[in-house]
């Protein structure tokens, strides 16, 4: 966490997942691509896949306590919930997403090929159903 994100300790972390709360990425693509067909929803898939991911490695680091990650993932997930009708929507936002973050990353492979291997693997989980692509994105999301 420390070397992708800069992450040392329980402050870095919640910084860090407040920003993606908050859109890291998401409002710079908002006013680079303003006819993308992702529209308002942009990229909230690839900040708040990501914020799932930071939580829990924050969590198994120690920096933020099992219900502390459940107050900050919960929300994120309602928000997803409100943007995407699947999981294979939301993939294909993340993916997109991630091609957006590659730009003017020297070095990163080529937008173009990363959007191919990482289609490819979105593609080969959507496929053999594997969770979480099996489960309904339609689950009602209670308060802890």
């Amino acid at each position: 966490m420390r070397d992708a994100w800069g992450i040392t300790d329980r402050e870095s972390a919640l910084e860090i997942i407040g920003s993606l709360y908050s859109g890291r990425h998401h409002p710079r693509y908002i006013a680079e691509n303003p006819n993308s067909p992702w529209g308002e929803t942009g990229i909230l898939g690839w900040d708040l896949g990501w914020l799932a991911q930071v939580a829990s490695q924050s969590f198994l680091a120690g920096f933020i306590s099992y219900n502390e990650f459940i107050e900050l993932t919960i929300p994120a997930a309602l928000i997803l919930q409100e943007h995407f009708d699947s999981w294979e929507q939301f993939g294909e936002n993340f993916v997109h997403g991630a091609a957006f973050w590659l730009r003017g990353n020297p070095n990163a492979e080529s937008e173009l090929a990363f959007r191919s291997q990482a289609q490819e693997v979105f593609v080969n989980y959507h496929i053999e159903t594997l969770p979480p692509w099996d489960l309904d994105l339609s689950w009602v999301m209670e308060e802890f």
